[in-house]
Order: C-alpha cells, then sequence, then structure tokens
C-alpha cells in the first residue's frame, strides 16, 4: 500500500483513468457539502500565505492493464470527493469560456476531464458507475442535462456555476486564480492499494465508518470477480434486473435488499449474525464452485420468492391468501424457512397445499406465543434450526418441532386471549384474527377486506359528551373499570368500512350501522340490544373459541404456560428495572459518558444532553416489539435545532456505526430501532444492552458537541424569554451538578418552571419574577380533588411547617380550581446574573425539602 499527498493537479493532470465501482453508492453529496467545499477553496483564495488544503483520502486499487494502455484505478473510497471537483472543474470551464477566455476552458476540458486521444468511456478521466456515469459525461461534453435534473451530479454542476459567477461578479479577476487555487492547493492524500485485497481493503473502511450495508459489500465481492471489462454487461444482463426487483411499484413500496441477503444465505439453515452476512457470504461463496453469473441467477431466483412473501403475491390464491395473512404476522425471523418452502413448491417436491399448512402453522406458532406471553428473540436461531430437519414431508417434522419448542394448547390460548388486550400490544396481529373470523364465514364472493378498518364497539375515549354519558350510563357504575379492562380486547374490537362515522356515539346508533354492513362478523350484534362488560366477555369467549380452530394447532404435546401473577402491572414495573438497571451496569463497564440520571420502572430511560428542547431517551415500545434510542425536539427552538442538524445528516449519518432515521413533522426526531425486541426474556437482555451501547455512543459521536454550539447560538426571539431560558438552563445544571433527587429535565422561557410528583394533577413548581425580585418553591393542586386534597394536607399544618422549617402560604381560593401551598425569597432579582447562583441554592434546598415533605403524602392520596 502507497500512500502519498496530492494536489488535485497531479491526481488528473495525468494519463490515468479513475473508475467507481459498482458496489459504491450513487453520487449522494448535497448542498451542505457543496458549500463546505466552496469555502474551502475562498479560504485559499484570501490567504495567499496557505500553500495547501487537505481534503481528505482517495483510495484506489490499480487494475491490470495492457501495453499503451491507459492505467485504470479502481476507487475504493472518495469517490464523492473527486467526483465534485471534476463537477467544479467543468463548472469553472463553462464559465470560463463564457467569459471568452478559450485557452483555459480547452486547458481544464483536455488535461483535467478527457484523455484527447481516447475514445468511448476510456475517453474520461473520471468515469461514474452506472446511473450517474450518462449524466457525468453530459456534463464534461457539454451536452444538455434536462434529461437528469433530479440528480445530484446535475444540481451540483448548477450550483458551482452560480457560486463561481458570483464570484467573478465581484472580482473579474478571479477566474485564473480560482482555477490555480483548485488544481494546486487542494490536496487529497492518495492511497494506492498494491498486493493488499481490496475488497478487504474495502470492508475495513466499511467497520470504520462508511455508510455502505452488507449488500453494498455483496456486490462489490461478486463484481471484483469479474474482469473489468466485462462488468457493463454482467449488470445490465444479471445483476440490474436483480436489484430493479426491489424498487417501488404502483401497489407496493419498495423492499430492503440487505435483510434478503442474510435470509438468503440461511434459506438452508445456516445461522447468519446481522453483522456477518457478508462474511459468511463470501465463506459460501469460497466453498461452493460458484461463479458471479450463477450466484447472481440463485439470487434472483431467490430474490422473487422474497418479494412474494413481502407483499402476499403468488398466482395460486391459496398461496397468495396464506402469504398475505402470514403478513400480518409480522414475523421477518421467518424468512429464511419461508424461502427454502417457497424453492420446495417451486421445484414441485411439495405441493400449494402441504406449502400452505407449513405457513398456517407458522402463523398459529407464533401468534398464539404472542398471546400467551412466551419470548420471541430465539425464533431466528429456531427457524433456521429447523430447515436441515424438514425431510420429504415438512409439515409433519414442523409440526412436531413446533410443539417441541412451546406451541400453546387451545385452553391456554383461548383463556388468554379473553382478556388479552391485543390491539394495543399488536395491531398487525390483531387484524389478522378479525380477517381470520370474517373469511371463516365462507363468504359466497370473495371480500376485499383491506379497506376495512378496526372498530372499537365500546370507544375508545370517553370525554364528557352527550354519546359517553350514555355509555357510562350502559356499563353502569364500575364503567370507569370496565372501560380499562376490555376496551382493547378481542371481545370488544370488529371490522367496518365506517370507522370515522361511528367514533364514539351511542351504541344503538353504532349498532344500526354495524348491522347494515356486509362485514358478517357484525351479525353478531343483531341479539345484543345492549353492550355492557358482560356482553363483551361473552363474544371473547365465543371468538376466542373460533379462533383456536381457525389458528389451528395439532393435538399432542404438552405445553407450559408462563406463569402470569394477578398484579402483571406490577410484575411489569419489576421487570422494566431490573432490566434498566443491568444496562446502567453494562454502561458503567463500557465506561459510557451517556449514563442516566437515574434508574426507572418506566419503559423509558432519559439520557442528559448538552443542551435544553431536545430529549434523548431509551423507550421500549412493547406493542412493535421494538426498542429505540431517539432523540425528540420540541418546541420552536428544538425544531429549528432539528432542521440545522438534518442540513448535515449525510455527514452525520457517516460519523454513525448505523445510521439514524430522521423523522420530519411537529414532532420532529432522529431515532435507531431495534426490531423483534422483548425484555421478556433476559436471556435477551445482553444482546440488547450491547446494541443500546453502540447506538448511544453513535450519538454522543456524531451529535453531542454539535447540540452544544446549537444550544449555544440558538435563541429565542423575545429577549425577556431569552433571559428566563438562560435563567431556568442555569437552575437545571446546578440540580445535576448537585446530584440532586429532582430531576430537571425541561427549562422552558417562563416565569415557572414544573416537576412531577408522580401523582395526576398534584406538582411541584418553582418560580421567578423579576419585575417583583422574587424566587418561589410551590405545591400546586389541580383537578376536581384539589379542594379535598387541601383541606387533608392542611390538617397537617403544623407537622409540615416544622418540617419545612417555617411558615408556608396555604392559598385556596373557593374561585380557583388549583390551591397552591408556597415559600418566597423576597428582595432578590433574577435578572441579576451575579445573584443567580446563591438563587439557584435556595431554589434548590427548599425544592428538595418540600418533595421530601409533600411526596409521601401527595402519594398517599
Amino acid at each position: 500500500m502507497d500512500a502519498k499527498a496530492k494536489a488535485l493537479r497531479e491526481i488528473l493532470h495525468s494519463g490515468d483513468q479513475f473508475l467507481v465501482p459498482y458496489f459504491q453508492r450513487f453520487y449522494s453529496w448535497h448542498r451542505v457539502h457543496w458549500d463546505r467545499l466552496w469555502s474551502d477553496l475562498r479560504m485559499l483564495l484570501e490567504d495567499p500565505a496557505r500553500e495547501q488544503h487537505f481534503l481528505g483520502p482517495l483510495v484506489c486499487a490499480a487494475l491490470k492493464a495492457a501495453p499503451g494502455e491507459i492505467h485504470v484505478f479502481q476507487l475504493i473510497d472518495g469517490q464523492q470527493r473527486i467526483t465534485t471537483l471534476s463537477i467544479l472543474l467543468a463548472a469553472l470551464r463553462d464559465v470560463a469560456r463564457c467569459e471568452g477566455n478559450e485557452d483555459l476552458a480547452d486547458k481544464i476540458h483536455e488535461t483535467y476531464l478527457v484523455h484527447r486521444f481516447q475514445r468511448g468511456w476510456r475517453r474520461f478521466k473520471l468515469l461514474p458507475r452506472t446511473g450517474d456515469r450518462e449524466a457525468f459525461a453530459a456534463i464534461v461534453v457539454g451536452e444538455t442535462t434536462d434529461d437528469y435534473d433530479d440528480l445530484g451530479l446535475v444540481q451540483a454542476y448548477r450550483y458551482f456555476k452560480k457560486v463561481i459567477r458570483q464570484e467573478l461578479y465581484q472580482d473579474q479577476g478571479r477566474l485564473a486564480e480560482l482555477f490555480e487555487a483548485l488544481v494546486s492547493r487542494l490536496y487529497l492524500v492518495v492511497i494506492t492499494i498494491g498486493e493488499e485485497n481490496p475488497y478487504e481493503i474495502f470492508e475495513s473502511l466499511n467497520s470504520t465508518g462508511l455508510p455502505l450495508e452488507e449488500s453494498d459489500l455483496i456486490r462489490n465481492f461478486v463484481f471484483m470477480k469479474l474482469p473489468l471489462e466485462e462488468h457493463d454487461e454482467f449488470h445490465e444482463e444479471r445483476w440490474a434486473p436483480y436489484e430493479r426487483l426491489f424498487d417501488a411499484t404502483a401497489d407496493y413500496p419498495a423492499t430492503a435488499i440487505t435483510p434478503f441477503s442474510r435470509d438468503y444465505l440461511m434459506r438452508n439453515g445456516m445461522f447468519s449474525r446481522l453483522r456477518e452476512t457478508f462474511v459468511d457470504f463470501k465463506s459460501q461463496y469460497e466453498m461452493a464452485s460458484h461463479t458471479p453469473a450463477s450466484v447472481a441467477d440463485d439470487l434472483t431466483r431467490y430474490a422473487k420468492f422474497y418479494i412474494a412473501i413481502h407483499r402476499g403475491v403468488h398466482p395460486d390464491t391459496k398461496v397468495a391468501d396464506a402469504l398475505a395473512q402470514f403478513k400480518l404476522v409480522d414475523a421477518a425471523t421467518a424468512h429464511p424457512l419461508l424461502l427454502n418452502l417457497m424453492d420446495r413448491l417451486d421445484r414441485g417436491d411439495i405441493g400449494n397445499d402441504e406449502f400452505v399448512g407449513c405457513v398456517n402453522d407458522l402463523a398459529s406458532f407464533v401468534s398464539r406465543r404472542t398471546i400467551c406471553g412466551d419470548q420471541t428473540g430465539a425464533y431466528g436461531k429456531w427457524f433456521c434450526e429447523v430447515i436441515p430437519q424438514l425431510g420429504k414431508s415438512p409439515q409433519d417434522t414442523l409440526r412436531r418441532y413446533l410443539v417441541h419448542r412451546g406451541w400453546p394448547d387451545d385452553e391456554t390460548f383461548k383463556n388468554r386471549l379473553r382478556d388479552f388486550p391485543i390491539y394495543k400490544r399488536d395491531p398487525k396481529k390483531c387484524r389478522l384474527m378479525l380477517h381470520l373470523l370474517e373469511k371463516g364465514f365462507q363468504h359466497k364472493e370473495t371480500v376485499d377486506l383491506k379497506p376495512l378498518q378496526i372498530e372499537h364497539v365500546m370507544p375508545q375515549s370517553l370525554p364528557p359528551s352527550q354519546g359517553s354519558a350514555s355509555w357510562k350510563h350502559m356499563l353502569g357504575d364500575g364503567w370507569k373499570s370496565v372501560h380499562e379492562r376490555l376496551l382493547h380486547t378481542i371481545g370488544n374490537l370488529t371490522l367496518t368500512g365506517y370507522n370515522p362515522n361511528l367514533s364514539n356515539r351511542p351504541y344503538s346508533e353504532k349498532r344500526a350501522e354495524l348491522l347494515s354492513s356486509n362485514v358478517l362478523l357484525n351479525k353478531w350484534f343483531a341479539e345484543r340490544p345492549a353492550w355492557t362488560g358482560e356482553t363483551i366477555e361473552e363474544r371473547a369467549q365465543d371468538l376466542s373459541a373460533k379462533l383456536a380452530l381457525l389458528l389451528a394447532r395439532p393435538e399432542g404435546g404438552e405445553y407450559e404456560p408462563l406463569a402470569i401473577t394477578t398484579d402483571r402491572s406490577n410484575l411489569a414495573r419489576e421487570r422494566r428495572s431490573d432490566y434498566w438497571k443491568a444496562l446502567i451496569d453494562l454502561l458503567k463497564k463500557r465506561k459510557s459518558p451517556c449514563l442516566p440520571l437515574r434508574s426507572s420502572e418506566f419503559s423509558s430511560l432519559l439520557i442528559p444532553l448538552p443542551a435544553y428542547d431536545v430529549q434523548l431517551e431509551i423507550k421500549l415500545l412493547p406493542p412493535k416489539r421494538e426498542i429505540a434510542v431517539r432523540m425528540a425536539f420540541s418546541r420552536a427552538r428544538g425544531k429549528s435545532m432539528f432542521a440545522t442538524l438534518k442540513s448535515e445528516a449525510d455527514v452525520i449519518n457517516h460519523e454513525c456505526e448505523v445510521a439514524p432515521e430522521w423523522i420530519d413533522g411537529e414532532a420532529p426526531e432522529i431515532r435507531s430501532n431495534l426490531p423483534e425486541a422483548s425484555i421478556r426474556d433476559p436471556l435477551d437482555w445482553l444482546d440488547q444492552h450491547e446494541w443500546i451501547a453502540d447506538r448511544l455512543a453513535d450519538f454522543r459521536r456524531a451529535f453531542f458537541a454539535r447540540l452544544a454550539d446549537l444550544h449555544k447560538n440558538t435563541k429565542e426571539q423575545n429577549p425577556h424569554h431569552q433571559m428566563l431560558f438562560d435563567y431556568w438552563c442555569g437552575f437545571h445544571s446546578h440540580l445535576r451538578e448537585q446530584g440532586s433527587v429532582i430531576d430537571g429535565v425541561k427549562p422552558l422561557p417562563q416565569v415557572w418552571n414544573n416537576f412531577a410528583l408522580g401523582k395526576t394533577a398534584c406538582w411541584l413548581s418553582v418560580s421567578c419574577n423579576p419585575s417583583e425580585k422574587r424566587i418561589a418553591v410551590q405545591l400546586v393542586l389541580g383537578g376536581g380533588n384539589a379542594a379535598a386534597r387541601f383541606e387533608v394536607l392542611e390538617q397537617q399544618r403544623k407537622t409540615i411547617e416544622d418540617k419545612i422549617g417555617q411558615p408556608l402560604t396555604w392559598f385556596a381560593p373557593v374561585e380557583n380550581k388549583q390551591k397552591h401551598i408556597t415559600i418566597r425569597k423576597e428582595g432578590t432579582d433574577p435578572a441579576n446574573e451575579s445573584e443567580r447562583h446563591e438563587q439557584y441554592v435556595w431554589l434548590r434546598e427548599n425544592l428538595e425539602l418540600f418533595h421530601s415533605t409533600f411526596q409521601p403524602r401527595v402519594q398517599a392520596f
């Protein structure tokens, strides 16, 4: 390996050609990158004493060339830089020509952009990959680029023409200076690979943050097995048709290739870890007598199966229905097994009925285990493990294996389903079960269930209204308990095309609408003039029995259900608490600076950030079976910071081991999700905690410094609000520095800030009043029980004031719904920064005193 610092002149003013291989991404630089390059170039113009500015590496591998031919180098890294520099040269050439400087234009064209005496693609000094190549060629030879308006290459070219013209408008003599600075003072570190294996170098670069997926590595590996002159033909005839299978269509979104690559590897039963797909692919390739053509053909064949699985399509109606239903099971871990079964079906080794039977058995196994609370973390290995055992009768073998692994029996399934909040926990499986129930009526005509929506017969919310009043009356005195317990259970759910119209209308009106529909599932309501807790439970029992038949399980085989305690909420809290403690232990062992302020028994854990209006949390999402590390942005100030960060999204993604998802909207966020993740089984925790620690490291590396700068520079529009915001930011920082038990996470630009006490309608508040030169701490009681709660506390007034150490102000006017108990400090100015430390100490000490005094009393309400 040879590494040398070279000016752009030494790189492009040569007889070499630089080829962007097929494994590389398309051109993806944006305005933020062009701005930075132009800024670097202008800096050189303004500082003549600075002789060099380094842009980064250019890693390339020399390809064999016959005597007399130009030397071709395959680009392994740096293609975005060299492509942008070539576009900048083309823009400079064209502006020079418009200015009448033909000599400079010809010099740029014939010595930096093309090989004058070559023909075809050999003519270009830089040759981007197919897809970018045609647009780049049009720019270089001066043809129209109208057909490529949406490509970044063309947008970059137009950007640079504009900024060059703007520069010349300021100073007509800049043209030659720009050219010299560009080719003589901009440097890249050119690393030329010799004996080293190019795709191993490529892997090494990928491991340090090059944003390439496993499928990109596989593409590179396959193309590296071909002579360069065969690349175009192979791409057009074999590889491009394979990749086009995953493109979006009018009816379906695009499908990701990387998950397919892994499932393809595991189709014969060899388990492959998520990050080892490429390594395992190489190993399989090298062990078998494969050629690039045979690999591409095999990938194409299985990709067609994969797309059929993902989209639920097949020429046979029964097979298509089974695949469409299995989509709702949402068990991607079974896809390698389904690929194997589809291969057998395609070869004629099994018939349609046996294939459909296997798919339905998998749907039953996964769905029943979800309802019964069984762990899911081992599915990926289980479904691979069974593949080599399938033999000539796959369904019989699969059934025995699934029973062995714990296929819930009918009684357990029916008992658990009746009370299981399926809509809340797993909406997809909820839809699957309602579809199965409707199809179970065996319609004489085909019924399209896709447009139908899931309807809660008893509405999801019962706000004060005439409709809600009739519901509460029908449900009886314990309506709130019935609503909370049975709302999302199968007994209260149905299918309808009238969902927006039904809302929370009285049951009599809803019932009339439901009975008028063509959904046979709704005929059940004909004999039920009232809808009560007993009716819901009766229907749940009926539907559970039907679903036990529709999601059938073979007889025999013992199943040991998980123990369900009477207090499931306490069990869940204890599990979450243990989960977070184990995570914190791992973070401490890894000496991670991203430690939470304290542990939690709730579904999220907050990580301190060097900025406010931004919140970093680890969140458990049980209904989706996901874990998320997410950064949420609030208020206009937070959204402004999000917009600034997003302008650098490509650069930031490059700095992350796993690029996060950027979500725009009213509540923007940046997040990474771990799918198929449940915390039910502690054996799954270590892998999950390592993933979380890695994502926190990504977020810290890519965001923390940027957030600190943005927090410092992003101001409130109103100066008074900015003063208040600075005041509370300082106070919250003081709480953290002092290790306070009070968790301050969200300062706001107002005179007060609130802190939770863990009880609805009760909270602590701190306030500052610059005009009256006063600060205060108070307990606030709100809601319908405020007066009664205030009276309970007032009966303990002497005990409370003895603990606080001084008299308090007890304020409970009849006309005011909120009641306050307050302590104040007069004669101190929050606007005076020199007094703030003393104010912070006073606020913290009294806030902590209020917390220790009132928190246990409030919890007892």
